[in-house]
């Protein structure tokens, strides 16, 4: 049935971006009888799952997946009936599955595949941009963060965070996975009891203070960390910028993972997701 609808050129798609909008059971208005999917997900595991199965279908977003992947795809809408079950745990088939799924489009398998998925919902609430001398991630929600930067501009690197919200105290903290390897770097979060989860440790990371105006770049060393060097910050309507020389930090910045937290008294924002006080990855 699947082969027939894709063969057709005259079916007609949208994407899951259009068509899906799921974080909790809460985003689903209560008094509106088409928005009630309780009739069919019959508790709290079934809904994360459509969250999960709409973050995968939203990296195909673009793509022109070939038959295998369509056919696997769909053979992980067959666990519905199973998700409430308590006494049998599917995790492990559904995410074979998707291993297989990003395999074969031979793009990176995501960090949502790897956490307790079934327990936990996520969604994602920043897009990822690249090209050949930037990365910038941007708010796809309601986030303080709107707009995370980095940039190469002749011999420095710029890096822009821009606030919804001016800050006139607290700090930004930028942490740098260059490698992406489990326990390669430092798991610390400077300054804060938070740990990284060991597959996002740091190679490379900078505290911007709001009030004094600078950024301190740190380096993991082969247990620990040590400072570098300062940077001059500018802020300007919510705008939070420095620039280094290029030469401070070796590689290509673009390829990097990247763990923004912002705080005040506690942790206020960022771009990552949190699951047991553990950070765990940017958003994209």
């Amino acid at each position: 049935m699947l082969k027939d609808v894709f063969l057709d050129s005259e079916t007609k798609f949208l994407s899951v971006r259009d068509l899906i909008k799921i974080s909790t059971p809460t985003d689903f208005a209560p008094d509106t009888e088409k928005n009630d999917l309780s009739v069919y997900l019959k508790c709290e595991r079934a809904f994360n799952y459509l969250s999960y199965l709409s973050l995968v279908a939203s990296d195909l977003d673009g793509e022109n997946p070939a038959g295998e992947v369509i056919k696997s795809y769909a053979e992980m809408f067959g666990y519905f009936d199973y998700i409430c079950l308590e006494d049998v745990d599917y995790a492990e088939d559904i995410r074979r599955i998707t291993k297989q799924i990003y395999q074969i489009t031979g793009k990176e398998i995501p960090y949502f595949v790897y956490y307790d998925f079934l327990n936990n919902s996520f969604s994602r609430k920043y897009r990822k941009n690249v090209s050949s001398d930037s990365i910038y991630f941007d708010s796809i929600s309601d986030q303080l963060i709107k707009r995370f930067e980095v940039k190469k501009m002749e011999a420095n690197y710029w890096f822009t965070v821009n606030l919804s919200t001016p800050l006139s105290s607290g700090e930004i903290h930028i942490y740098c996975d260059i490698n992406k390897r489990r326990n390669a770097g430092i798991d610390a979060i400077i300054g804060r009891s938070e740990k990284i989860d060991s597959l996002y440790s740091w190679e490379y990371a900078f505290v911007l203070n709001i009030k004094h105006k600078n950024a301190v770049l740190y380096k993991a060393g082969y247990r620990d960390y040590s400072k570098y060097g300062s940077y001059p910050v500018e802020v300007e309507n919510g705008a939070v910028s420095f620039k280094i020389n290029a030469g401070d930090m070796a590689g290509n910045l673009t390829k990097w993972n990247y763990l923004v937290p912002v705080y005040d008294s506690g942790l206020i924002g960022g771009i990552y997701e949190v699951s047991d006080n553990k950070f765990l990855t940017p958003s994209e």
